[in-house]
């Protein structure tokens, strides 16, 4: 995956931008996700592009949902299980990201690899600190309403 997919910089502000699969933009109601990530930071708009992949996710099962039950016409709240899938499958990919990156350039020492350990858990800290990380996520996505214009958080 390319470090900007699904992201996009207008202006000093990165955005999160994903296209709606076909069949399920007349039950969400547009062909594009959208939203502000509020930062001209690309790290920053990298972490905050994984908790908005995780709602889109989210809004995109919902809406399948919704198309098995016709009855329901909006796809409604996400259960805590579908979003606890969706959380594993995503943390899944990225541990295999970094697996492979790993893998491809590996630490030429000791020191190295104590400072690429260091460097992970301060990434870590930093984003759980600042609301991106997982935690901050969870809590967006859960209180977020995608049929909504607003944006989580």
């Amino acid at each position: 995956m390319a470090e900007t997919h699904h992201l996009q910089k207008r202006g000093d502000t990165w955005y999160f931008v994903r296209r709606v699969p076909l069949h399920l933009v007349p039950v969400i109601g547009k062909t594009f996700v959208k939203r502000s990530l509020g930062t001209p930071d690309l790290k920053v708009a990298k972490a905050k592009r994984n908790a908005q992949e995780v709602a889109a996710d989210a809004l995109f099962a919902g809406a399948e949902a919704a198309l098995s039950e016709p009855a329901a016409g909006t796809p409604g709240p996400v259960s805590m299980a579908v979003l606890t899938e969706h959380l594993r499958a995503h943390i899944a990919t990225a541990d295999e990201k970094s697996a492979t990156r790993l893998a491809a350039d590996p630490p030429e020492n000791e020191a190295q690899k104590a400072e690429m350990k260091m460097d992970a858990e301060i990434e870590v800290l930093d984003d759980v600190l600042s609301g991106v990380g997982l935690g901050g996520a969870i809590s967006r996505v859960l209180s977020w309403n995608p049929l909504k214009r607003s944006r989580p958080g």
